[in-house]
């Protein structure tokens, strides 16, 4: 049973590079975002994670790592943004458990997909599609 759960977590893996790929095109975001997630295998947040201080990312990482336990999800981009009616909201780009529904739940309609979100103030979580954009930075942030 651990060889299975093993296998499928590589293709959780490998289905989140296929999608960072496809981010990286529509939104010509910096190749080095692919690159980090599969040589390191760590979560990219908000594209440069050396950007945000060592903390912030374990903070975030923390509440990721929670998430894909209780959901059998692999989270492979995280987006943080605080928004002033809400706070600091986490936005979890991830691949979810369920290997049947990969095609349904990979589509980037134009600029969106579907994501689960996360108030760090409130702790209130919801599933829906986001609206995503390149940042000024080159990053991928969420406009809706």
């Amino acid at each position: 049973m651990g060889m299975k759960k093993v296998d499928f977590k590589e293709k959780q893996r490998k289905e989140a590079a296929k999608r960072l790929k496809k981010l990286t095109e529509i939104f010509e975001l910096n190749p080095e975002v692919v690159k980090r997630f599969e040589e390191r295998q760590r979560v990219v947040l908000n594209d440069n994670d050396e950007n945000f201080p060592e903390e912030v990312y374990e903070a975030c990482t923390r509440l990721a790592n929670d998430f894909m336990k209780k959901n059998n999800a692999l989270v492979y981009y995280m987006i943080v943004q605080t928004i002033p009616a809400l706070g600091i909201v986490l936005n979890l780009l991830y691949i979810n458990g369920d290997e049947e529904t990969w095609d349904e739940t990979a589509d980037i309609y134009e600029d969106t997909i579907l994501a689960a979100t996360k108030n760090l103030n409130t702790g209130f979580v919801e599933y829906g599609a986001i609206r995503l954009a390149k940042g000024k930075d080159g990053e991928l942030i969420r406009i809706g």
